[in-house]
């Protein structure tokens, strides 16, 4: 009789315990905890804008009419707008092998701030070109930063 009623008096403070930490729950979240989640929406929220942008150097595959046109301030051949379609994709492996890089070496905030570099330089050139040679570069410029980017956004996100 004695270790029924052991028993019961410890389900009865077992039932206490988790009344208790219920209760204790129910409090409203610390401010700091908030302003965490605030903090990992906007930075999730710049991911996904960079990962837009990355569609847009993506999807910019080929010098439209524009520039191979007579008209066109710098006329490409067909050649060279290979290339510049070309180029970007073979500028991804480099970025793609240095993302580990300064991954392990740097923080993913600073390296991501890094691979947004030769991305706005790529936009930059691309805005001002007197030439297919710039284009080129911006093209290079664009495949490197871009890359980077991509493989860096899981890690950082998760």
């Amino acid at each position: 009789m004695e270790l029924f009623n052991v028993f019961i008096c410890s389900k009865k403070h077992d039932r206490q315990l988790k009344i208790e930490e219920i209760e204790s729950s129910k409090t409203d979240q610390p401010a700091s905890e908030t302003k965490g989640h605030i903090l990992q929406f906007f930075t999730n929220s710049s991911v996904y804008v960079l990962m837009i942008e990355h569609g847009v150097h993506t999807a910019w595959t080929l010098p439209g009419p524009h520039l191979t046109s007579e008209k066109s301030e710098f006329p490409v051949t067909k050649a060279q707008g290979g290339w510049i379609a070309s180029l970007f994709s073979l500028s991804t492996i480099l970025g793609i092998m240095l993302c580990p890089l300064f991954m392990d070496r740097m923080e993913r905030k600073y390296t991501m701030l890094l691979f947004f570099i030769p991305r706005l330089i790529s936009w930059i050139l691309m805005i001002l070109a007197k030439s297919y040679i710039t284009l080129y570069a911006a093209r290079l410029l664009a495949g490197v930063g871009t890359r980077g980017l991509y493989s860096l956004t899981a890690v950082y996100i998760g």
